[in-house]
């Protein structure tokens, strides 16, 4: 439930209003009524959603570090010293499949991905850049939810859908298209 006041909710929830006649309604059945009123007024008014791709619509963790190990192993070509260099440019450990914080797969674009790498590997940038996504429209991407009932349910609510992302366009509508969700 969307509540229009959170804090009030707990400054309330133990008094009751009073009136001139007495308690009128325990406070949190006027609050609960209120944001019901207020919630059905919102989604009325709601015309459409936009999604984050991965993390929301896709697990990150599982997804992207599935990517990431295949853009190093592959870039590294069997060089241990290149595969840790790369390691430690993407921010993902290889050993326990996990990302740094502040690893450049979860925020950056493959574009910056791309230029990052190419202070370490003397690729051609458009080429390299190609690779990249075409590795990313390939990837198995792991749903975080049932992705077709809730978006064939968002659809016959006549929904728009809208999709937000760090990937490029090409792989993002191949992932929808995979994930039998494109079509909103």
């Amino acid at each position: 439930m969307i509540s229009p006041w959170p804090h009030a909710w707990r400054f309330l929830a133990a008094r009751s209003f009073i009136g001139r006649k007495g308690p009128i309604a325990p406070a949190r059945q006027i609050v609960k009524s209120r944001a019901a009123a207020t919630d059905g007024m919102i989604m009325a008014a709601i015309r459409g959603l936009l999604f984050d791709k991965d993390g929301t619509l896709f697990d990150f963790r599982t997804t992207w570090g599935g990517w990431t190990r295949r853009v190093i192993m592959e870039l590294a070509d069997g060089s241990p010293a290149l595969t840790a260099r790369l390691e430690a440019l993407l921010g993902y450990d290889l050993s326990t499949g996990e990302f740094a914080a502040d690893s450049s797969v979860i925020a950056h674009t493959t574009a910056e991905i791309r230029d990052l790498l190419l202070g370490v590997l003397p690729q051609d940038g458009d080429a390299l850049l190609t690779r990249l996504n075409r590795m990313a429209s390939e990837n198995e991407m792991v749903p975080a939810v049932e992705l077709v009932p809730l978006f064939r349910q968002l659809c016959a609510m006549g929904l728009k859908i809208g999709l937000a992302t760090n990937d490029a366009e090409e792989p993002a509508h191949a992932h929808l298209r995979r994930a039998s969700i494109d079509d909103c």
